[in-house]
């Protein structure tokens, strides 16, 4: 067997429940499972922190020392769609700070050492490992930053980093390949996780993927299933969340987690327990209170269904609607959306693993799959107008942009300044409302004050105030995306010849200002 690796691969999906591997294997990509010291094996690693005498543990020991009560964060990656996220943010566990980048790399560096361990993954793959890794298709720069710098500093050599969707979509294309025609050659991927919700359309050519378009909520979530079931018991014993101790509430919602994961779809009610009591609830009574969630998720995705309604469905393009994640196991999201879209829903054999499979298929060089991803996330910029009586929203870059032209060369602007002092205030946003401006998640990169007089100095238009000045100089704006996913952003006064130059990352690369040279 260890004769047919030439590469040590693996599809790593870092989920907000838990963290799911997966690798090729001569055309088939298995999922690793992982044995406790119980003798137990599970198909992911629990993605937990916990304070235990004192110290971090993680995984499978983070859910034992919180089943015996220690404080344990869980579902740590959804604080990475904080719109307020920062490169040194700091959470508390236990009392204590930690900066979140350490927590997200020392829970994969446990993963790593589970996987050469205590994992069914084959003698021959472990050592030293390529891995390709995903990220929700709305993820903002800092969180893309943090996700990879925690996946570095555990040892990982990242070769591919891909949207969650455009990785389930490989795996639709490997798993349902017949349904794909030269008539019917789309995939809408429908991925319902533990904390995000995301949505991708994409174009299948043979073995090349296109996304087309993406959608999402970064706030819907498995995690907000279990919150209506918490809720739910905590009507039924008349007690509100203040009146539990953080250990009983923490216990009641991996109980309440349990119990979803747990519904069939003949399941009639459920049981959970607190403070020693049985609570016996409907299971109509759960999916009727779930209803608002659903609608969100179905109109996070509406503008994405185009034609795959049941009364469009015969001119549809849309070969399958691939429902992906460990929250689309719940029945009612499966039912919910086969009332609208027909047979043409496809749900996955493993949804919380596919896209981990996904990210093994794009590993093989065997299956060649190739895409053309989108960004995700665009530039805008809020401009003053009227001297500040009013205000604008600019789109330099769309979040729907296709990867490769983006970085193909700046978008560049020119124009006359009608005012003084131009403000720009530069926003990363992931969607837009029908009005044209940011909504859900966006987060503010810097506000800039640029001289468009030419009498102004760059230092002098920090604190001019804005004032309209009929046409003026010739202003030339020049937005490049990088590679490593920051912005560059140059502003230059033609005829005064002052310009300035930013560029904005995670990481704060550089902030430059300078003067033209003086005769």
């Amino acid at each position: 067997m260890s004769g047919r690796y030439l590469l040590a691969m693996l599809g790593i999906d870092f989920g907000t429940t838990r963290t799911v591997v997966a690798f090729p294997d001569r055309g088939s990509y298995p999922v690793v499972g992982f044995e406790t010291d119980d003798g137990d094996v599970f198909d992911g690693i629990p993605s937990l922190v916990a304070l235990a005498g004192g110290e971090l543990v993680y995984g499978f020991s983070a859910a034992e020392a919180a089943a015996a009560g220690a404080p344990v964060l869980r579902s740590l990656k959804r604080r990475l769609s904080r719109p307020e996220l920062a490169p040194d943010d700091v959470v508390e566990l236990g009392g204590q700070e930690y900066r979140l980048v350490d927590l997200l790399t020392g829970f994969l560096t446990e993963v790593r050492r589970l996987l050469a361990v205590s994992s069914t993954l084959p003698e021959a793959l472990v050592g030293d490992w390529v891995a390709a890794v995903a990220i929700p298709a709305h993820s903002l720069s800092t969180a893309r930053f943090l996700t990879l710098e925690a996946f570095t500093g555990a040892g990982f050599d990242v070769r591919r980093v891909l949207h969650e969707p455009s990785a389930a979509g490989f795996e639709y294309s490997h798993r349902y390949a017949r349904t794909l025609s030269s008539r019917r050659h789309e995939v809408l991927v429908y991925d319902l996780g533990g904390g995000t919700f995301d949505a991708s359309l994409i174009d299948v050519d043979d073995t090349h993927h296109s996304v087309r378009a993406t959608s999402g909520d970064p706030h819907l979530g498995g995690d907000c299933f279990d919150d209506v079931l918490v809720e739910l018991v905590l009507d039924q014993a008349e007690l509100a969340r203040a009146d539990l101790s953080p250990a009983e509430l923490d216990r009641l919602t991996e109980d309440a987690r349990l119990a979803k994961e747990q519904l069939h779809p003949n399941s009639r009610r459920l049981l959970l327990h607190l403070r020693d009591v049985d609570h016996t609830l409907e299971v109509a009574d759960f999916y009727a209170a779930c209803a608002p969630l659903l609608d969100r998720a179905l109109a996070a995705a509406a503008p994405l269904v185009r034609g795959l309604s049941s009364g469009e469905s015969r001119d549809s393009s849309v070969a399958g609607l691939h429902l992906v994640g460990g929250a689309s196991r719940l029945p009612i999201v499966a039912r919910s959306l086969r009332e609208s879209f027909g047979r043409r829903v496809h749900r996955a054999p493993q949804p919380h693993a596919s896209t981990a499979i996904g990210l093994a298929i794009a590993l093989d060089p065997d299956r060649g799959f190739s895409l053309e991803e989108t960004l995700g996330h665009g530039l805008g910029v809020y401009r003053e107008e009227a001297a500040g009586a009013d205000i604008v929203f600019d789109v330099i870059v769309p979040s729907d942009s296709p990867a490769s032209a983006a970085l193909a060369a700046p978008i560049v602007r020119r124009y006359r300044a009608q005012h003084t002092v131009g403000v720009y205030r530069l926003v990363e946003f992931s969607r837009l409302d029908e009005q044209g401006f940011p909504i859900g998640t966006y987060q503010t990169l810097a506000t800039i004050r640029f001289p468009l007089d030419p009498a102004l100095t760059v230092a002098e238009a920090q604190d001019a105030p804005v004032r309209q000045a009929g046409p003026g100089a010739e202003i030339t704006e020049s937005y490049r995306l990088e590679p490593d996913g920051s912005f560059a952003v140059t502003l230059r006064n033609e005829e005064s010849g002052a310009e300035l130059l930013e560029r904005f990352s995670p990481t704060a690369l550089s902030d430059s200002r300078r003067e033209p040279p003086q005769s």
